[in-house]
């Protein structure tokens, strides 16, 4: 598998950047995502909640937030054994509770959130209201993978923590803490300095925002510190427009001249691979296009369960593919989940949801 350029952006245009309203994130001369701003509270923010209902069979709450924006977040059993709301029983209507918008409304469906205060980076997260005890968490596989000794200097890096926060060591960064920790520590301070320079002091008694998030241009820059941020020309703005327009397309024409046709249901993400003009064999096209599908998933911001109809390949080829996959799906801020192949042969992932869908955003 070829390495795609299209998927390591080097340079953001934006309209202004002390209030960036627009901007485009590019790889070279392709656009790897579009962003203009909304009303939608950023992803990131932490807000103070008012439960509105509880849906029990669903193991979900409905909220109100500043501004009547409704929000829905799962119910979680480990987070409430530890947090003050939950002291005196379950969650309920009419009490307040801390969450972290996750996902903009899409669809008929809300504003999404998770209980209690996160700050999300590319290598780490930091639970706010771990309320455990414990600085960092490790999965078992994590944690069998690495020395006390190797775990102490991690923590011994890393800047202190408020009482009850905690540090957890996300899958694409677990790699980097092995090999470049001092990016992980750079990171966790940039996530607690920024919440320490904008958190607002709470009031209990209505819903406000707490921290206002980081917006599109602001998160950029987390990600990628040696991004080129410039003033957008007009030449940019054009291009950048075009090309999202394009992308609105059912089709994208790969650089090897196989097509993928990509179709948005309500129950998953369609993708299905044809040769075209590429003239490629199954197992080669199967292979050659993985990393064409992850950017195209990614411009048109794309999420939810992704369903791949790839050429048949053999068993032993499925588990290459599986892998090229994962390799090229880490350069995705969102960390796609690759699933594997289903027992019909068709290649599974899930994404988990984000910003709107470039439909939205541009429509």
């Amino acid at each position: 598998m070829k390495q795609n350029p299209r998927l390591l952006p080097d340079r953001l245009c934006v309209d202004n950047k002390e209030a960036p309203r627009w901007a485009a994130l590019f790889s070279g001369p392709h656009l790897c995502e579009f962003w203009r701003a909304t009303n939608n509270p950023h992803l990131g923010a932490h807000h103070l909640a008012r439960i509105t209902q509880r849906h029990e069979q669903h193991r979900r709450l409905t909220a109100m937030i500043a501004d009547d924006i409704p929000i829905s977040f799962q119910i979680h059993d480990s987070k409430t054994q530890s947090n003050t709301a939950e002291e005196s029983g379950k969650l309920d209507s009419g009490q307040m509770v801390p969450v972290t918008i996750t996902a903009d409304a899409r669809a008929d469906k809300p504003v999404q959130a998770s209980f209690g205060r996160q700050l999300a980076g590319r290598f780490i997260l930091i639970n706010l209201d771990a309320g455990d005890g414990l600085s960092l968490r490790l999965s078992k596989k994590q944690s069998d993978s690495l020395s006390e000794a190797q775990k102490a200097t991690l923590l011994e890096c890393l800047p202190p923590l408020p009482e009850g926060a905690c540090y957890i060591v996300r899958r694409a960064g677990f790699k980097t803490l092995i090999n470049q920790q001092h990016l992980i520590e750079v990171e966790a301070k940039a996530l607690l300095s920024a919440w320490q320079d904008h958190k607002v002091s709470s009031d209990e008694t209505v819903p406000h925002c707490l921290y206002r998030g980081r917006d599109f241009v602001e998160q950029t820059e987390l990600l990628y510190p040696d991004i080129t941020v410039s003033l957008a020309e007009q030449i940019d703005v054009d291009e950048a427009e075009l090309q999202a327009e394009t992308a609105l397309s059912e089709s994208h024409i790969c650089s090897n001249g196989a097509v993928l046709w990509i179709e948005p249901t309500r129950t998953a993400v369609m993708i299905d691979v044809d040769s075209a003009a590429s003239k490629l064999g199954p197992s080669e096209l199967a292979g050659d296009v993985l990393a064409e599908i992850i950017a195209a998933l990614r411009l048109r911001q794309l999420s939810g369960r992704i369903i791949i109809d790839l050429p048949r390949v053999s068993k032993g080829r499925q588990k290459e593919i599986e892998g090229a996959l994962r390799k090229v799906a880490a350069t995705d801020p969102r960390h796609p989940d690759i699933i594997g192949f289903t027992a019909s042969g068709l290649l599974e992932m899930k994404i988990r949801h984000g910003r709107m869908p470039l439909t939205q955003m541009i429509g």
